[in-house]
């Protein structure tokens, strides 16, 4: 696997946590020649912050780790970016379940749009914008997939909202066409009013907002990103700074150079260079790439001029759990 130096040398940005960095200021001063930016987890898998907060339960032992980090890279003047695990929150789970179209409530996944978590979001966000980051990310943001979100809340809006039957299964919503179209635009619609609201919360205290997208063969590359996450590419360019391509999370692995699916890949790419011609930055993510990987994402870096390449040397300590719940409708 390739190793924090060589990720930093090469002039990519490291995605690091307690785990991989306990001492930030150290991690900080040994590299500061080399940091083209840095990535810090400001929340974990656990749903405990990395920083003091008023709304969240902190890490008692790392509650430090963005404080510190924070107060050092401003000094040297280092972009410094948070990164946040959105919709999933085990510590929250119990009060805003989302439920698969089959009733399981996978263990710490959120309803996207309940509006009291989303209050409390807004909160959390409103304190890591304290820390004066160049760019909150957004990370696994939206719903799971395409089967989601059946809780009460999500089906009583459906009925009032779009007049569907708060009962329905899912399977009569997708045989139905029109129906099914107007269950994705109210999914939609309700996903990207959310990420409006954060845009404009983040954007008023001068700090930019970034949001991971899971370029996946799982959900077709950016063909599924609509079905699936309720994303609207094209009005992407009116609430965020940029977008950040997280590369196969769950296939787990970047195609090589050459074969169909880098092909599917790189296609793909060249779909989003519109939305990069209009503006809206495009940035590169990875988590533990190997050296043929790690090659293959500094080539894409070159071949479609991208600035900024997020690796992460770990994989989140819930991997497994978020890979099986994502894919499960595909299985």
């Amino acid at each position: 696997m390739v190793n924090v130096k060589e990720i930093i040398y090469k002039g990519l940005i490291p995605v690091i946590s307690p785990k991989t960095a306990p001492s930030p200021r150290s991690f900080i001063y040994e590299y500061r020649g080399f940091l083209k930016g840095l990535a810090l987890i400001a929340r974990n898998e656990e749903g405990f912050s990395y920083f003091p907060s008023k709304v969240a339960p902190s890490d008692k032992e790392n509650e430090n780790f963005i404080p510190e980090a924070s107060e050092i890279t401003s000094t040297l003047e280092i972009p410094t970016y948070f990164v946040l695990y959105t919709h999933f929150d085990p510590f929250m789970w119990k009060n805003y379940k989302t439920v698969r179209a089959n009733n399981e409530t996978p263990e710490g996944f959120i309803c996207p749009i309940n509006k009291e978590y989303f209050g409390y979001l807004m909160k959390l966000i409103t304190e890591l914008c304290e820390y004066k980051p160049h760019g909150v990310i957004l990370h696994l943001f939206g719903f799971i997939n395409v089967e989601y979100c059946f809780c009460r809340d999500c089906r009583e809006a459906l009925s009032r909202d779009e007049k569907i039957p708060a009962d329905i299964p899912f399977s009569a919503i997708k045989s139905d066409k029109e129906m099914y179209e107007r269950w994705l635009r109210w999914r939609s619609n309700n996903i990207m009013s959310i990420l409006s609201e954060l845009s404009k919360n983040v954007h008023e205290k001068n700090v930019k907002l970034y949001l991971a997208v899971e370029i996946d063969p799982f959900f077709d590359w950016i063909g599924g990103l609509f079905e699936n996450f309720g994303y609207r590419m094209e009005e992407f360019i009116d609430v965020l700074d940029g977008l950040i391509l997280h590369i196969s999370p769950w296939e787990g692995l970047i195609p090589e150079e050459g074969t169909d699916e880098y092909n599917q890949l790189v296609k793909a790419m060249e779909e989003l260079e519109r939305l990069k011609a209009r503006g809206l930055d495009i940035s590169i993510m990875f988590w533990r790439p190997d050296m043929s990987e790690f090659s293959t994402i500094v080539s894409l870096k070159d071949k479609f001029g991208i600035e900024n390449v997020f690796l992460s040397t770990e994989s989140p300590t819930r991997y497994g759990h978020w890979r099986e719940t994502k894919i499960a409708y595909r299985l």
